[in-house]
């Protein structure tokens, strides 16, 4: 997943929303300190840093946020701990900034993510009794789709971004994080939505 920049029609005048969900993950490898720190540097302030950028165009397009921060958000993780320690930070810098740039019009808001079927969770996937502890505690007792996501990511954009809660959701045009001007986006799984 990357980061997605959605314009409200017009390139450069102004941006609708912006989805941040570029992240790492190195499990155990967590404990090297060198390694934690890049894991929070991508996670958490490569997040920040894309905001703060983006900050004018967003006050000038009415734009919205829509960070995906994670579970382990919200308790810690003994087998990633910069990860979580990331992605709890993703969580209260939402916070923040929802305050900070509401005067703006700009509205920030995170998705909390549980366990979805991505190529992040294939090591835990290919492991019997770590699956079986995991979808055990797993309300619905299996992993995520990550289609499941798109409804509550558009949903959290808004109307002006195109959001309309619906899976498939079109919007005017988008940016990919490379800079190059997407008419999709694909999903992790390979399906693509039109934009």
């Amino acid at each position: 997943m990357s980061t997605i920049l959605v314009t409200g029609g017009t390139r450069g005048i102004g941006l609708a929303g912006l989805v941040n969900s570029a992240g790492v993950i190195r499990r155990t490898d967590e404990f090297d300190p060198d390694v934690f720190a890049d894991v929070v540097d991508t996670n958490l302030l490569g997040t920040m840093r894309t905001i703060t950028a983006c900050r004018p165009a967003l006050a000038a397009g009415g734009g919205s946020v829509v960070n995906v921060a994670s579970i382990l958000s919200l308790f810690g993780s003994g087998f990633a701990p910069a990860y979580s320690t990331s992605k709890g930070g993703i969580a209260q810098l939402t916070r923040s900034l929802a305050v900070a740039f509401a005067d703006d019009g700009i509205r920030v808001n995170a998705v909390l993510p549980g366990w979805f079927r991505t190529d992040m969770t294939a090591a835990l996937r290919d492991q019997p009794e770590r699956e079986a502890d995991i979808l055990g505690r797993t309300p619905m007792g299996r992993w995520g789709d990550p289609e499941e996501l798109v409804g509550p990511v558009a949903g959290s954009l808004g109307r002006q971004a195109g959001g309309s809660g619906r899976p498939g959701v079109r919007w005017p045009s988008a940016v990919h994080s490379t800079g190059k001007w997407a008419s999709s986006i694909t999903s992790s799984s390979g399906r693509a939505y039109r934009l």
